[in-house]
């Protein structure tokens, strides 16, 4: 449980706080083609950032970089062509004199079918300080925990959920779920049989408020499960 606490704060209280580089669209739809935005909160000791190189993981295919304000994207490819960075790049004639804006950096790609997993996207960003020199933070831990002192910082995450419609979903679980707020965040209900889960504090009310039905804290592979969005 304490695990399942510390994950959900890694994922989910810097994108609140706009505190570093995260991915800022939201949950990733399992096997669906989308345009998935990073939220670059803040530049390196006060020094505007100068570039941001994201690494594909694998799995993600269809890459397209794709332009934006903050500069020029270029796409990273391996030998044999398959997609493994996007790097945005800003001109030294366009960086601010001091660290005061916050960027938006998307790339359109297919996410593999892989739900009720994380998926992160370890990234590099770089800023030029005053002295002329280089500072570099890297978001790459991809332990999903708080990361200790002299560790990486968190790298930036989607949480992938399986493709569903508006309305009542049946889906088979492929994997275990110990952590439901985190991948039913934009759900209104989860039924499993006779327990239920809802991220909706008075939805949560009402399920412990009625008889015959218990509180669903988590699931087990295969199970199978009604969602409502």
């Amino acid at each position: 449980m304490r695990r399942s606490l510390l994950v959900l704060l890694a994922l989910v209280l810097p994108a609140l706080a706009l505190a570093h580089v995260s991915v800022s669209s939201g949950p990733g739809i399992a096997n669906t083609t989308q345009e998935l935005t990073f939220g670059v909160g803040h530049g390196c000791e006060g020094s505007d950032t100068a570039k941001v190189r994201t690494t594909i993981p694998a799995g993600v295919t269809s890459v397209r970089a794709m332009p934006s304000d903050f500069g020029k994207s270029t796409l990273g490819t391996d030998a044999t062509g398959v997609p493994t960075s996007v790097t945005w790049e800003r001109a030294p004639a366009d960086l601010l004199p001091v660290d005061t804006n916050y960027y938006k950096l998307t790339v359109r790609l297919k996410l593999p079918n892989t739900p009720f997993r994380v998926l992160y996207f370890p990234t590099e960003q770089t800023c030029f300080a005053s002295d002329g020199g280089t500072l570099t933070t890297l978001w790459t831990n991809t332990s999903g925990l708080p990361p200790d002192a002299g560790e990486p910082e968190p790298a930036p995450a989607v949480v992938i959920v399986p493709a569903h419609k508006p309305g009542w979903n049946k889906v088979t679980v492929p994997v275990a779920v110990d952590n439901l707020p985190l991948f039913f965040s934009d759900a209104q209900i989860v039924w499993k049989g006779s327990s239920a889960f809802s991220p909706n504090a008075s939805v949560t009310e009402l399920i412990a408020g009625t008889s015959g039905v218990t509180s669903l804290g988590a699931l087990q592979a295969g199970d199978e499960i009604w969602v409502k969005y």
